[in-house]
């Protein structure tokens, strides 16, 4: 209703791809009911005349990442993970496939976040996860430019810092 209100010209959200989906009427896993339920969501966005950024769910970790590498030890190599290990992408790959709404557009960023197929906790002098799946705000303004040129791009916004 809010939303509504506002009336945006740009929704950008997340797809949650990392937790089990339950379906409340038989209490078991069901990618068919959360793939409904995102169709159903991003259809009542755009039909409010907008257009919406979904993007794909940031890599989850094996390891901790402050905790990691600050164990004896810790280096990133020690403390990164595969991205293929550190992603699930079923969800956004159903949504993705269902997805009939022109006004709909998935954007994924984890070959930046994990270059090389590797997650590291650490790039250069800057801690990239401050958990297992959570970037810290440094990263993530490190990652701002590579975004605002996808908005520019695709979307003609122009990026005021």
């Amino acid at each position: 209703a809010e939303l509504a209100e506002i009336k945006p010209d740009l929704i950008i959200m997340g797809l949650k791809d990392s937790i089990d989906y339950i379906d409340i009427a038989s209490g078991k896993d069901s990618l068919e009911q959360a793939t409904r339920d995102y169709i159903e969501t991003l259809d009542k966005l755009t039909a409010m005349g907008c257009k919406v950024i979904v993007l794909a769910d940031t890599p989850v970790l094996t390891y901790h990442a402050v905790e990691c590498m600050s164990a004896p030890g810790g280096n990133p190599k020690k403390c990164s993970t595969p991205l293929n290990k550190a992603v699930n992408e079923e969800l956004l790959k159903q949504v993705m496939q269902q997805n009939k709404n022109p006004d709909v557009f998935f954007y994924n960023l984890n070959d930046l976040i994990c270059p090389n197929n590797k997650c590291l906790p650490v790039r250069g002098q800057v801690l990239v996860f401050r958990d297992k799946r959570h970037l810290t705000k440094t990263f993530a303004r490190l990652m701002a430019p590579a975004f605002a040129e996808i908005l520019s791009n695709d979307f003609n916004l122009a990026i005021v810092d």
